[in-house]
């Protein structure tokens, strides 16, 4: 995530950390505090792990209105009796456990689903819903956002309970796979390997989306718009970029390196860790990109044919391996996989303009910053 305020934040974290990072061993016999230990998390300790979301979502862009419904394959880790799921704003119909109707509850945005399951048993939830989305009420003001040509998600970091139902915390995560009905004229970019598109015959069509490697919930996306794709490869790696027409030219340009990036990152960090990867470009305020994972989305401005923004597409890939295949516990731990990201734009400048203008690049859009 390519944002300025938050960006800051993870810089100076990373420096603090640093500068104030302590071991037992290293503490003075006459400080009494009780060490710090973070080895066991009980918000981590829910007593099931959810294995995989398959996400089924109609968009009506006219009437800004959504229906769905998602199954959920879970895994009992201790004997439940129920197990709950954030969805805020939008209304619960039926509520199934391995294809039964169940009972629930639904206030205060948790559904709350009565069960009987065993430990060590995997079973099925399924929650059919509808209505129309809302915006997270916090300062980000994300979640489905529905534009005049897109309709797009954004939901780091807790909005993901504003447009579908889940298990809405970043140390769960699920397989995801999508089936988006939306205008038969859009396209939709999404996380994971596009298997088809159907045409309903209706003015509608059905995209199929399926993903291959667990994801947080915050990371998975859906963005529909009129676009054109942009395809390359890296090697059997494919890389599939939706962008508007009047961007088509311009973004040639800019997404240009993308595959020598995924090249270079993949020598230093490791094999990119993902089935695919690509972009999609929507008009948005809150971030100027967003690491969704295999399929980032990019603000507009990004798109100069200048090539002006490759290191906000750097930063966004990065990501990929810091904060998308390594992931955080919890949000407090946000600045590692922002901090990674951060320094990647740094390695990035080393390879492709040297040393020096990458000790240059820190000194000026860091150092020099907080000097003023």
């Amino acid at each position: 995530m390519k944002h300025t305020a938050i960006l800051l934040a993870a810089i100076f974290l990373a420096l603090a950390v640093c500068a104030g990072a302590e071991t037992t061993a290293s503490r003075k016999p006459w400080d009494t505090r009780p060490a710090r230990n973070f080895e066991a998390r009980a918000d981590s300790l829910t007593g099931f792990d959810v294995q995989s979301y398959d996400l089924t979502l109609n968009i009506n862009h006219a009437a800004q209105q959504i229906s769905g419904n998602v199954i959920a394959t879970v895994l009992a880790e201790e004997n439940l009796s129920s197990i709950p799921y954030n969805l805020v704003g939008l209304t619960v119909s039926e509520v199934l456990v391995n294809n039964e109707p169940a009972s629930y509850s639904h206030t205060n945005g948790i559904i709350n689903i009565s069960l009987n399951i065993p430990a060590g048993q995997t079973f099925t939830t399924q929650v059919f819903y509808s209505g129309t989305p809302q915006l997270s009420p916090n300062v980000y003001h994300i979640g489905m956002i529905f534009n005049p040509n897109t309709v797009f998600t954004i939901s780091d970091p807790d909005a993901a309970r504003y447009w579908w139902p889940c298990y809405d915390h970043p140390w769960d995560k699920a397989i995801v796979h999508l089936r988006v009905t939306l205008r038969s004229d859009w396209k939709v970019a999404a996380n994971g390997i596009r298997d088809a598109i159907v045409d309903n015959g209706d003015g509608t069509s059905t995209t199929f989306w399926t993903g291959q490697n667990p994801m947080t919930t915050y990371l998975v996306c859906v963005t529909c718009g009129p676009y054109v794709e942009i395809t390359q490869n890296y090697g059997d790696l494919p890389i599939q970029n939706f962008v508007m027409q009047n961007q088509y030219n311009n973004a040639l340009v800019d997404l240009a390196n993308l595959p020598a990036m995924i090249d270079y990152f993949s020598q230093i960090f490791g094999p990119y860790p993902f089935e695919k990867y690509g972009n999609a470009v929507v008009a948005m305020s809150t971030y100027g990109a967003m690491e969704h994972q295999t399929m980032t989305t990019l603000g507009n401005y990004i798109i100069t044919g200048t090539g002006a923004y490759e290191l906000v597409i750097a930063h966004e890939l990065a990501h990929q391996w810091f904060g998308d295949a390594v992931s955080f516990l919890t949000f407090a731990d946000v600045w590692l996989s922002e901090g990674f990201a951060t320094y990647s734009e740094h390695l990035w400048t080393d390879k492709t303009q040297g040393w020096q203008a990458a000790c240059d690049y820190v000194a000026s859009s860091y150092h020099q910053y907080y000097i003023n």
